[in-house]
């Protein structure tokens, strides 16, 4: 939809095709014991959760493993809304992964608001149970409004380092003052606390665990917006698998 060096800020959600990358920092690599939690965690996502693309694939990198890279143009958008989308499958070998990292995880889930928010929600359990972990999640679709953030301890924060580098990669490649202004409109989301694409929970009713979850906690009108109640669904999913991971 965009050709290199396209910075685009006013296309809806619903037309874009996000693929979010995930990494746990090499500067905090979690325990063995930690890492098989982790992984436990995402096999339950996975098998519970309905994903329309592509799983959580967050899997250790391997001694020789061929550096990471960032992607190396981004679109900078500002997305409304996601209807649902079509079948996938797993990361293909081939698939970016961000550099100087313990474990890397690739997620297309082209315009499915929904699964876009269960990776992020899975980011935001992990590092909020282990606090001393740090995370990192890209796009390159419009999900993530600056394009990369770190979170810790379950809190979100704004990459500015890579927004900043984006920026200059923007000015240098375009020529074109007004190729900043995208940047100006993320950061400045972010400095808000906006850092995701916004949405409904009554978009996605027909999903399986949307419906589940709605009578479950009885009323759905708490959790209208898809980043709470995908924090809650991905939390109890979660709670009960590390409930069966032995001590």
């Amino acid at each position: 939809m965009c050709t290199p060096g396209d910075f685009i800020h006013s296309i809806p959600f619903n037309h874009m095709k996000s693929h979010l990358l995930y990494a746990i920092s090499r500067r905090t690599p979690p325990s063995e014991k930690t890492w098989k939690e982790i992984d436990e965690v995402q096999k339950a996502l996975n098998h519970r959760l309905t994903w329309t693309n592509e799983r959580l694939s967050l899997t250790r990198e391997q001694a020789g493993t061929r550096p990471g890279y960032a992607f190396p143009f981004v679109q900078i958008m500002n997305p409304l809304r996601a209807p649902s989308p079509s079948v996938g499958r797993e990361r293909p070998d081939d698939a970016p992964r961000i550099a100087d990292a313990f474990a890397t995880g690739s997620t297309r889930v082209r315009d499915n608001l929904w699964n876009a928010h269960l990776v992020a929600a899975f980011a935001r359990f992990v590092s909020a149970r282990y606090p001393e972990l740090t995370l990192q999640l890209r796009d390159d679709g419009g999900f993530v409004l600056p394009g990369a953030v770190w979170i810790k301890g379950g809190q979100v924060s704004l990459d500015t380092d890579w927004l900043n580098r984006a920026r200059a990669r923007a000015l240098e490649t375009t020529g074109d003052v007004e190729s900043a202004m995208p940047f100006l409109w993320a950061e400045h989301e972010a400095l808000e606390g906006r850092f995701f694409a916004a949405g409904s929970v009554f978009d996605y009713s027909e999903v399986p665990e949307v419906r589940e979850f709605s009578s479950m906690v009885g009323d759905e009108h708490s959790f209208e917006t898809l980043e709470g109640f995908a924090d809650v669904v991905v939390d109890t999913v979660a709670s009960k698998a590390l409930e069966r991971v032995p001590a």
